[in-house]
């Protein structure tokens, strides 16, 4: 039957290297499809969904053990790859493999993002523990290899919804959320640097200058996303392997192949609702907002810069700004202590000699 296929080529999937590279996945998906009979080669884009669902089913490790963690991110973000292995790999469109690039795309997509939140939700919000930069501990996941997938990704999303405006509108949502991913680990990796920089035994000052600003424009970004703008449940909900199935016209699967994949799909679902996105949201916004707030004050008194204590200071505005509401991620000792922040800025500003005003 279909489903013992699917399941059985995506458990060898399984036991490949998780690292293997793009073009030696293309490869064993090459031989795979030339090793089935041409009426189950349809079965390939499920074959690699199967392979993906069944990482997600995994436990993820605790947040005291970050580098496996960040390991188990890494392994499921790789294995999403096989879902965009280039469609040369996949049968002719005679033989029923044609039209299954913008299914396997928006299956990637979706389960990208579920595994971003399930690994940020294992971390309790402290997603650099994802990029191995917590407390000195070097994780499995290198922030450089973490942004190119996700980079790689979004780079075959935007290039299918510039080609296909009705495909794009289904992937308009989750683009928005990949780009905060992006910016936010990004920034994470970032303020490692910025306190290497700032811990260093004194590096020039355009060097911790550069680095803060670097940091400040991550954080922004992230800060400023379209992710933080929305509250209702279209945007910030991630459509099931069963729903995107349905929607895609012409790639239905039959219950058998669906079941495969639904008999895991269960322990992702907590994680796929748009209020679930907004719990990470407020596990996610103080750290951002600290840490940027905190290199560029110290950036500033280090190098005597009073545009990065301006920076520093701009913060506060960032966060009481109604169209991103990131006030309202604080409890009430968050915000006590970020407004003491705020007026240290003010302070070393004035001992600085240079006025105070706020955008």
């Amino acid at each position: 039957p279909d489903e013992k296929v699917v399941d059985g080529v995506a458990s060898f999937l399984c036991k490949l290297p998780h690292d293997l590279p793009p073009a030696q996945k293309t490869l064993c998906f090459g031989e795979a499809a030339r090793l089935l009979p041409p009426e189950q080669r349809p079965l390939l884009p499920h074959i690699a969904l199967r392979a993906v669902t069944h990482r997600q089913s995994l436990p993820l490790p605790p947040p005291a053990q970050p580098a496996a963690l960040a390991g188990a991110l890494r392994d499921t973000l790789q294995c999403v790859r096989w879902l965009t292995v280039p469609s040369a790999a996949a049968p002719p469109a005679g033989e029923g493999g044609g039209g299954d690039e913008a299914w396997r795309l928006v299956q990637a997509l979706s389960q990208a993002l579920l595994a971003l939140r399930r690994a940020a939700a294992a971390s309790s919000g402290h997603v650099e523990l994802l990029v191995g930069t917590a407390s000195g501990v070097r994780g499995a996941l290198p922030s450089e290899e973490t942004e190119a997938l996700l980079d790689e990704l979004g780079a075959h999303a935007r290039a299918a919804a510039a080609a296909d405006p009705l495909l794009g509108e289904s992937l308009e949502p989750m683009l928005f959320e990949l780009r905060f991913w992006s910016a936010a680990l990004r920034a994470h990796a970032e303020h490692a640097a910025c306190l290497r920089a700032l811990e260093g035994g004194g590096p020039a000052a355009a060097v911790v200058g550069a680095a803060a600003r670097s940091l400040d424009a991550a954080t922004r970004e992230a800060l400023t996303s379209v992710v933080m703008q929305y509250e209702g449940e279209t945007m910030g909900r991630l459509p099931s392997v069963a729903e995107v199935d349905a929607a895609m016209a012409g790639q239905r699967a039959g219950a058998g192949v669906l079941a495969v994949h639904l008999q895991d799909e269960e322990s992702g679902a907590a994680h796929r609702s748009a209020a679930a996105l907004r719990r990470l949201r407020r596990q996610l916004v103080p750290p951002l907002v600290r840490n940027v707030h905190h290199v560029l004050l110290e950036a500033g008194r280090k190098t005597g810069d009073q545009d990065l204590l301006h920076l520093s200071l701009y913060v506060a505005d960032l966060v009481a700004d109604a169209r991103y509401g990131l006030y309202s991620n604080f409890d009430a000792p968050g915000l006590q202590h970020l407004l003491s922040q705020f007026r240290a800025s003010a302070l070393e500003l004035l001992s600085a000699g240079d006025g105070v005003e706020t955008a």
